[in-house]
C-alpha cells in the first residue's frame, strides 16, 4: 500500500473513533440532561388538587379557589414559655428574658416528687388538658381557619440520638391534625425549639448564644427529621405544611440559606406536596435574602411593630412581595395589651396587611394570666387560688406535698368558655373576610373608642391620633365587608 492509501486509510480511521466518541458523547448528554429533567420534575412543588396551596402569591384550596387564612397559635400546649403562665413580674417576662426548657426541668425536679408524680407524668397531663377539641371547634366557631403548632425537637430526642421514631411521641400532633381535618381547620407545625438553639431567645432554649448554626450534625438531623415527618403526614388533606425553624438567628446569611436550600430540596426529593413555610433571619420582615427557587414556599415573618417605624416597615415587605410575586404569612402577631388600645389599633395595623393579601396568624391562642389588661390570649384557664399555689412553688422551688390536688390542678388548665376578653376575640372576628370595615368619623370618636375602658393607656391623644392616622387609610371600604373591600373570598 503506498504512502497516499495509507495517509488516506488512517484518516478514515481517526474520522471513525472521532465519529464514535462523539455518538458516546451525544448519547451520555441526553441521557444526563434525562435524568436532570427527571430529577427537576420530581422536585417540582405539584400539590394535589385538595391540597392547600399557592399560585403567584395567592392561596388556593381545591386547585383555583382563592382563600383567605385567618389564624391563632397553640403556643404553651407542645412547648413552654414562662410568662403564657403569668410567673415572674409580667413587666419583665418577655420572649428575650424568660424561662428556657432548662429553667422548667430545674423548676419541675425541685416541686416534683417522682414517687408521686414524675416530670413525664406531669408534661402528659398537662397537654391533655390544656388543648381538647373542645378548643378546635370553638375556633372553628370563630372563623379560624388555620392553627399554627409550636412544638419542639426535646419530644423527639430518640430521633435525634438514635435515629428512632417511636409512635407515642406522635400523639399531640396527631390529635393537632386530626382535629385539624374533623372541623376543616389546615394545620401549620412549627419547628419552635431545635434540638440545640437556633436562636438567642429562651423559647429556643438558649443560654444566649445561638449554638445550632455551628453543629453540621444537628443541622443536618433536623432536615432529616423533616422529611421524616414528610413520609408520615403528606397524604393529610389539611396539613397546611411545616414552617422549618422559628425565628432563626444565624451569625451568617448563608448559613440559613443553605439550610432552607437542603432542607427543600431533601422535603421535595421525598416527594413533600405541602407548602414549606420559612423565616427571616433575626426575625425581620426582610424576605429578599432568603428567596427560594421553590414554587411551594410561603415567607413568613412575624410581626409585633405597632407605630411608624413599624408601618414605614411593613411598607418594604409590601414592596418585595409585589416585586417577586411571592406568597407571604405573618406567622405571629399580636400585643400585649388586652384592651381598647389594643382592639383598636391591632386591627387597622391588621387591615394593612389584608389589604396586601397577607394572612395573620394571632399569637396566642391561650394563657394562664388572670389579668385581662396584661394578657393577648383569646382564651385561658382557672387562674385560681390552687394555680397560684402551684405557679408560686413552681417560682420559689419549693416542693410540693402528697396533699396537693393534682387532678384539679391539671383540671384548672382546661379553657374555660365563654371567654371573658372580647377585645382580643374582636380582633379574630374583624379579621375574618365577612366583617364589615367601621372607619372612626372624627378624631373625637377615634379618641372615645381607645379610651373606654382603657384607663391605664399612656398618652391618649398621641395614641388616638395614631389610630385615627390609620382608620383614614380605609374611608372608602367604610361600612364594606372585608371580602369586598379587599377581594378575598
Amino acid at each position: 500500500m503506498d504512502s497516499g492509501r495509507k495517509e488516506k486509510h488512517l484518516i478514515n480511521c481517526m474520522l471513525l473513533v472521532l465519529a464514535f466518541l462523539l455518538g458516546v458523547y451525544i448519547f451520555v448528554k441526553v441521557e444526563n440532561t434525562k435524568d436532570i429533567q427527571d430529577e427537576q420534575k420530581l422536585l417540582m412543588y405539584r400539590p394535589r388538587d385538595n391540597f392547600l396551596q399557592v399560585n403567584n402569591g395567592i392561596f388556593l384550596k381545591n386547585k383555583r379557589e382563592p382563600i383567605y387564612l385567618t389564624g391563632v397559635n397553640l403556643g404553651q400546649w407542645l412547648e413552654l414559655e414562662g410568662y403564657l403562665w403569668g410567673m415572674g413580674d409580667h413587666n419583665k417576662q418577655t420572649y428575650q428574658v424568660n424561662y428556657s426548657q432548662d429553667d422548667f426541668d430545674k423548676a419541675f425536679s425541685q416541686i416534683l416528687d417522682p414517687k408521686i408524680l414524675s416530670q413525664d407524668q406531669f408534661i402528659q397531663s398537662y397537654r391533655d388538658n390544656f388543648v381538647t377539641e373542645k378548643d378546635f371547634l370553638y375556633l372553628k366557631n370563630l372563623g379560624v381557619n388555620i392553627v399554627r403548632i409550636p412544638f419542639s425537637a426535646a419530644d423527639f430526642n430518640s430521633f435525634f440520638e438514635r435515629q428512632e421514631l417511636r409512635e407515642e411521641d406522635f400523639t399531640y400532633l396527631d390529635n393537632a391534625l386530626r382535629w385539624c381535618a374533623q372541623y376543616q381547620i389546615y394545620c401549620l407545625f412549627d419547628l419552635h425549639a431545635a434540638i440545640l438553639p437556633q436562636s438567642t431567645f429562651s423559647h429556643a432554649n438558649s443560654q444566649g448564644e445561638a449554638t445550632f448554626w455551628k453543629n453540621k450534625d444537628a443541622v443536618e438531623k433536623t432536615i432529616l427529621f423533616w422529611t421524616a415527618l414528610a413520609h408520615r403526614y403528606n397524604d393529610s388533606a389539611y396539613l397546611a405544611g411545616f414552617d422549618l425553624l422559628n425565628e432563626p438567628q444565624a451569625p451568617d446569611i448563608s448559613d440559613l440559606q443553605k439550610f432552607y436550600a437542603d432542607a427543600v430540596f431533601s422535603l421535595r426529593k421525598v416527594g413533600f406536596e405541602h407548602l414549606i413555610f420559612v423565616q427571616p433571619n433575626n426575625v425581620s420582615l426582610d424576605i429578599e435574602s432568603i428567596l427560594l427557587n421553590d414554587k411551594g414556599i410561603v415567607y413568613e415573618p412575624h410581626y409585633y411593630g405597632f407605630g411608624t417605624k413599624a408601618r414605614s416597615e411593613s411598607e418594604a415587605l409590601f414592596a418585595q412581595k409585589e416585586k417577586y410575586h411571592v406568597p407571604v404569612m405573618i406567622g405571629e402577631v399580636g400585643n400585649w395589651a388586652n384592651d381598647a388600645w389594643a382592639k383598636n389599633s391591632d386591627i387597622f395595623v391588621l387591615y394593612r396587611f389584608l389589604r396586601e393579601g397577607i394572612p395573620i396568624v394571632y399569637w396566642n391562642y391561650k394563657d394562664m394570666i388572670d389579668d385581662n389588661s396584661k394578657s393577648f390570649g383569646l382564651v385561658r384557664g382557672n387562674t385560681g387560688s390552687l394555680y397560684q399555689h402551684f405557679i408560686q412553688s413552681l417560682e420559689l422551688g419549693e416542693k410540693l406535698d402528697e396533699h396537693f390536688n393534682w387532678d384539679i390542678l391539671f383540671k384548672s388548665f382546661q379553657t374555660e368558655f365563654p371567654s371573658d376578653r372580647p377585645y382580643v376575640e374582636d380582633i379574630i372576628r374583624g379579621i375574618t373576610p365577612t366583617s364589615t370595615i367601621d372607619v372612626f368619623g372624627s378624631f373625637e370618636e377615634a379618641k372615645e373608642a381607645l379610651m373606654a375602658q382603657s384607663s391605664t393607656t399612656p398618652y391618649r391623644e398621641r395614641s388616638a391620633q395614631y389610630i385615627w392616622d390609620l382608620s383614614q387609610e380605609f374611608l372608602n371600604c367604610n361600612g364594606k365587608t372585608i371580602q369586598d373591600c379587599f377581594g378575598l373570598k
